[in-house]
């Protein structure tokens, strides 16, 4: 006997399989009713994320694509985009992602963060840190921001901007960690 299930359940099924980083079961189950009936930029998306965790950055890109085609306003699955192109060094395309998911909402601390990586893994240390600049401003606590900003200024060789970044990063752990 075979039960049928709503595209609700089957999310709910899925989002549990990822939360229980369980990603494999959770691509493996949730492939065949994606590809047989794409409904929604979240199903998409949610199997982009799995192929994402699982490293298979080429797949995780072709389904937020697919995503994208539903929702082309994603700004979460231009982020995930990004990040997937950035996992295969392909920082042109990731920093492309970035900037439409700018453009969709400035004020994502974690987007102006990732952008900074970038930059940073490009070798671009100062646009590295004019966006995670624009992290911090957003997100004065954005621990990743202020730590990508001493690495930064790490590569430009300015040891007292690198403790104070560091600094801040360490205030920002000790206060949450209370």
């Amino acid at each position: 006997m075979m039960i049928e299930m709503t595209i609700e359940e089957i999310l709910k099924r899925e989002i549990e399989y990822y939360e229980q980083k369980r990603y494999k079961k959770a691509a493996k189950e949730y492939r065949k009713p994606v590809y047989d009936e794409p409904i929604t930029y979240m199903a998409w998306y949610n199997l982009g994320l799995d192929h994402f965790e699982l490293g298979e950055f080429s797949k995780a890109i072709n389904c937020y694509r697919k995503a994208l085609e539903h929702n082309p306003e994603a700004e979460d699955v231009w982020n995930s985009m990004g990040l997937a192109f950035g996992a295969m060094g392909e920082h042109k395309k990731e920093i492309d992602c970035y900037q439409k998911a700018l453009k969709l909402n400035s004020k994502n601390a974690d987007t102006w963060y990732n952008m900074g990586v970038a930059y940073y893994e490009s070798g671009e240390p100062k646009k590295a840190i004019e966006y995670q600049k624009k992290a911090v401003k957003i997100d004065p606590e954005h621990v990743f921001a202020w730590l990508s900003m001493a690495g930064a200024y790490g590569q430009l060789g300015d040891r007292i901007k690198v403790d104070e970044c560091q600094e801040k990063a360490a205030e920002f752990l000790r206060f949450n960690a209370i």
